[in-house]
């Protein structure tokens, strides 16, 4: 072959140059993509909460790997649904399971095969990034995006497991819906099942059993009603916390990681409505009503018995009075509190003929639909105010109690209390 000589030889060299160039820009390119890939993989693996999906949702599909709890029930309302979500959390890091983040209605806690537009997950009540955190530094789990779980799961669930409550599932309403090992065929609330299995709740006391003999190994692992961590006499699981969590934390423990949105409602209904200096009331009449003999007239005469002490401490000239009820339409869900909300109407007018024009918070003002959502932002109300009056107790009350003392303990409040139990 004759040598190129003059324009081809430059051409040649031209050609030469323009290929190595595109070479490199591929391999550069290449290279780039693998980094980034693997930066997005370890940033999901710090963050574990989903909010990766604010950064490239695209990418989520690159996690193909994991082990979750994923929980189709966490029994309770608000506060003893989040007590309910760490207790799991506690169980995971023996495991090494991350726990599905939970959709949330009204207060309640629950998983689904399926997201739509309007399905909310617990990022409506937490920031879930910091949530994260405060898990990970007390050595607890932490929870995993409802998306990434299906990347790797893919409406699977490997095992099953429902929990014998024993007298609570009675007490429920449920029965027992398996015995022992069984496979399942076809699908159980959209996932397709491999194995099911029932343990009694006494089973979780040891953990290494639990985990040798029921787990197994298993990465995609389903749970039909969770009700948490407990006590001898509270018929839930019980197990010791792992070595690793110091500092156990409960739900009292998590209230400075609420949605930083509803902190800003509350903060602009108290500046907007109430000022600096007013007084807080919460009823919870639920538990008033359980009470042996507990009616209508009884609850009148504890609304009665909170009024007479505000009288006494001379509040009603100088303060605004700030009242929030589980009986009011956006109240609580729960069936124990049925012939309140039958007389709210009746119930509102003793209030408010008692307390002298008491302030409510009106959700529709902010177009907050959601009553977990309405119950934060009517906590944080309550512990901001000068004094807090309570009548009727329950977990959800304790909270705000606690609460109220963090608040206040480099300053003056008090908490006053009239016909309240556990």
């Amino acid at each position: 072959m004759l040598p190129l000589r003059g324009p081809f030889k430059t051409l040649g060299k031209v050609l030469f140059v323009t290929i190595v160039i595109l070479w490199l820009a591929v391999v550069i390119c290449m290279f780039n993509y693998t980094e980034w890939s693997s930066m997005l993989l370890r940033m999901s693996r710090m963050v574990g909460d989903g909010t990766i999906r604010n950064i490239r949702t695209e990418h989520t599909n690159m996690i193909t790997h994991g082990k979750f709890y994923f929980v189709f029930s966490y029994a309770e309302q608000l506060s003893m649904a989040t007590r309910n979500l760490l207790a799991l959390a506690a169980l995971g890091s023996y495991s090494g399971h991350q726990v599905v983040v939970p959709f949330v209605k009204n207060s309640r806690f629950f998983g689904s095969s399926k997201m739509s537009s309007d399905t909310q997950t617990l990022e409506l009540y937490y920031n879930l990034s910091a949530l994260n955190n405060k898990l990970r530094s007390h050595g607890y789990s932490t929870l995993m995006s409802w998306e990434t779980f299906q990347n790797v799961c893919r409406n699977k669930l490997d095992l099953l497991l429902y929990i014998n409550y024993g007298n609570i599932a009675f007490h429920r309403g449920k029965k027992t819906k398996c015995s022992g090992n069984q496979r399942h065929q076809g699908f159980v609330k959209g996932f397709r099942v491999l194995k099911t299995i029932c343990v009694d709740s006494g089973m979780l006391s040891s953990v290494e059993d639990f985990l040798k003999d029921v787990i197994k190994g298993n990465e995609c692992v389903g749970i039909e009603d969770w009700t948490g961590n407990g006590t001898l006499t509270s018929y839930r699981a019980l197990f010791p916390l792992p070595s690793n969590i110091h500092r156990p934390l409960d739900h009292k423990s998590i209230s400075l990681f609420f949605n930083e949105k509803l902190m800003e409602i509350a903060q602009h209904f108290i500046s907007k409505m109430l000022g600096s200096n007013y007084v807080s009331f919460h009823i919870r009449s639920e538990k008033i009503l359980k009470s042996p003999n507990g009616t209508i007239t009884t609850l009148v005469n504890c609304l009665k018995q909170l009024a007479a002490m505000t009288n006494r401490l001379g509040e009603y000239d100088t303060h605004k009075i700030f009242v929030a009820t589980d009986f009011s339409p956006s109240g609580s869900q729960s069936f124990g509190i049925s012939s309140a909300r039958n007389n709210t109407t009746l119930l509102l007018n003793h209030l408010d003929g008692l307390l002298h024009n008491p302030v409510f918070f009106q959700p529709h003002v902010y177009n907050l639909l959601d009553s977990g959502a309405v119950a934060i932002v009517e906590m944080t109300i309550l512990t901001s105010g000068r004094q807090l009056f309570l009548t009727g107790g329950g977990s959800f009350q304790a909270w705000i109690k606690n609460q109220f003392a963090n608040r206040k303990h480099n300053g003056y409040g008090k908490v006053h209390a009239a016909c309240t139990s556990k």
